[in-house]
């Protein structure tokens, strides 16, 4: 394959869609988290044979199979009439299991923006910094280059959104300690320079502190007070399965069920993505992704109760995590993730570290 804007010219300039991805076993296996990744997700079919393919098509077998052929010879041939270069994982063969998926354009992401500099400073049409505007993720241009590389939206993000907030924090703090004045002030906490004491003041009232903690230790206590005790009700599959919109989406993750209705609009991958497992058991895709701990950190109020087969779930979704990240046994809180992702934490650390720190 070429770059995102070639194949999308080359499907413009065809004009004749839908446009299908299709993997035989061997591609498949290569990239196989992927590939349960995206038919979880409802973007990608599985099909024992060509046959079912091209039914799902709705072409007959014998076409399909004189297209594959023509991809063998153009294999063979190391060309073919749409310029690829590349031809990993020939033969195909109508006789071969696949996974297909239909592709077409989009705007996903923007490359374009204002031009900022590596402290993610918004620049002039002259080039000059703008002192006091700052910017990062999409609304941000050049930081990729002519092209940006596959999974690198999110860590432009979360990289610039890091080295902005330190970037503004330092202007502010030389605002303050040029000028004097308060940089900082609310209804609990003051923060002033004082340029003739040359001092730097920062007020908290002792209420601010000791209250929330205390109002929290309170609360804590009522909730596990016998009186006040909930148990966990028990709900079967099909009591979950009733609840599919998103008024009322429930899942189950590991054996526990999940009222997930206040949580769509925050989850960060979507609510399309929790709403294509509304009503059903979305352990398996949930393990492939997330940290174990994830929601007792983020949403423990979405637990309400488990699956009747509660042992047995847990028991089925440690198995899942088992599988899914290579682990032996299971730990409720330890960090596990994909090779692929340690390498992306990997890298986002080690950034971090390196813009932060120049």
């Amino acid at each position: 394959l070429q770059k995102r804007d070639f194949v999308t010219g080359k499907m413009w300039e065809t004009n004749k869609p839908p446009y299908r991805l299709i993997l035989n076993s061997e591609a498949s296996g290569k990239i196989a988290w992927h590939c349960e990744h995206y038919s979880g997700r409802g973007v990608m079919k599985k099909f024992a044979d060509g046959a079912a393919l091209a039914k799902d098509m709705g072409i007959p077998v014998d076409k399909l199979k004189s297209t594959f052929d023509a991809y063998n010879k153009g294999a063979a041939d190391k060309k073919d009439a749409f310029a690829k270069r590349f031809f990993p994982s020939v033969p195909f063969d109508t006789k071969d299991s696949f996974h297909a998926s239909i592709v077409t354009p989009i705007v996903h992401y923007c490359m374009a923006g204002v031009e900022v500099s590596a402290a993610a400073e918004v620049k002039h049409v002259n080039g000059s910094v703008i002192p006091g505007l700052f910017a990062a993720g999409e609304c941000a241009g050049g930081v990729h280059g002519a092209n940006r590389l596959g999974g690198n939206s999110l860590l432009d993000c979360v990289v610039f959104g890091r080295v902005a907030g330190a970037s503004a924090c330092r202007y502010l703090l030389n605002e303050m300690t040029q000028k004097g004045g308060s940089g900082v002030t609310g209804p609990d906490v003051g923060i002033k320079v004082d340029k003739t004491d040359k001092a730097l003041n920062i007020t908290v009232p002792l209420k601010s502190l000791f209250a929330p903690a205390a109002a929290a230790a309170t609360a804590a206590a009522a909730a596990a007070s016998p009186a006040n005790a909930v148990r966990m009700q028990e709900y079967t599959l099909e009591d979950v399965a009733k609840h599919t919109s998103e008024n009322d989406c429930w899942v189950v993750i590991n054996g526990q069920v999940l009222n997930v209705t206040n949580f769509l609009p925050d989850h960060p991958g979507g609510k399309v993505a929790i709403m294509t497992f509304a009503g059903q058991d979305a352990s398996a895709e949930f393990n492939m992704l997330h940290n174990p701990n994830v929601i007792e950190k983020y949403a423990p109020y979405a637990v309400i109760g488990t699956v009747k087969e509660a042992k047995s779930g847990l028991a089925k979704g440690r198995k899942l995590l088992a599988k899914t990240f290579g682990m032996g046994s299971y730990a409720p809180h330890a960090r596990t993730v994909p090779v692929g992702n340690r390498v992306a934490s990997l890298m986002t650390s080690n950034l971090m570290a390196s813009m932060l720190t120049n």
